[in-house]
């Protein structure tokens, strides 16, 4: 559950020396590449789960590696943003026991 405890950590931790260079640094490398991956090499059970209100990456991208990936598992959690490990942490990890 999002407190406002966990906003003002998430808060400090932006703001501590660094902190901005290193996240702008880790987004302007991201490398975007036309080059085809063979998804039929992966051909293992994948747990895929995401959060349908995800601001930061979209649904689309999850629906991708759910078609790409044969053995693929896909949940996806309504009203939950980015950090669903600390929004709903129970119900994700119990998933996750699940799947395996």
């Amino acid at each position: 559950m999002v407190t406002e405890e966990l906003i003002q950590r998430y808060y400090e931790l932006a703001l501590r020396s660094g902190s901005r260079d290193t996240t702008l640094s880790r987004f302007s490398t991201y490398n975007s590449t036309e080059d085809v991956v063979d998804s039929t090499k992966f051909n293992v059970p994948a747990l895929i789960v995401w959060e349908r209100d995800d601001s930061l990456i979209s649904v689309d991208v999850a629906m991708l590696f759910d078609t790409a990936l044969a053995r693929a598992t896909l949940v996806l959690y309504d009203k939950v943003g980015h950090m669903l490990m600390k929004e709903i942490r129970n119900r994700s990890a119990k998933d996750v026991s699940m799947f395996f």
